[in-house]
């Protein structure tokens, strides 16, 4: 049997924000490679709906990543993949914007900022991505923005990557 590295993701979905809808909430979900292998943990959740009090334009989740994977090699790397969904006082939703970025590769801290994207106008969302795929140009520069997709706002990530624990092979304390 080949042997496996483990991989933790362990992090929190903190925010979203300069979405024009007050009241998010956010389906997440971790997407990798055939050479990957969840471990513990679940590769799909949702935050609760949330509005902040002081600036109406962000919504915090505070929602916990912990999922643990083992892989046999790195192709397909690890990336968070977002869905940002309006709510209203009636519980109608709608989706309001798409975004992913990859996970990190080196261990510590890191914030990741997701600028996210909808559909323009006259375009079908599920087209949209089912065509463009990975082509999509996630850049908030409007000059060099892929054709039909409009930026909304962004999502910003907490991830920590612990180190990995180093054994010592073929190596013997004294007695």
């Amino acid at each position: 049997m080949p042997r496996r590295n483990l991989c933790p993701i362990l992090g929190e979905l903190c925010h979203a924000s300069d979405f024009e809808e007050p009241n998010l909430f956010c389906k997440l979900s971790v997407q990798f490679g055939s050479s990957w292998k969840v471990i513990e943990g679940h590769c799909e959740g949702q935050s609760v709906a949330n509005t902040a009090r002081v600036d109406p334009r962000r919504s915090n989740f505070g929602t916990p990543l912990d999922l643990h994977l083992a892989c046999r090699g790195i192709q397909v790397w690890p990336k968070l993949h977002v869905e940002l969904i309006a709510l209203n006082s009636f519980d109608n939703f709608w989706p309001v914007g798409y975004g992913f970025a990859f996970l990190p590769t080196q261990p510590g801290l890191h914030w990741i900022r997701m600028a996210t994207w909808k559909a323009a106008e006259g375009h079908n969302n599920n087209d949209l991505f089912e065509v463009k795929g990975s082509e999509i140009n996630t850049t908030t520069d409007e000059d060099h923005a892929t054709p039909g997709l409009v930026f909304v706002g962004r999502v910003k990530t907490r991830q920590s990557k612990p180190r990995a624990k180093k054994k010592a092979h073929g190596k013997r304390g004294k007695r």
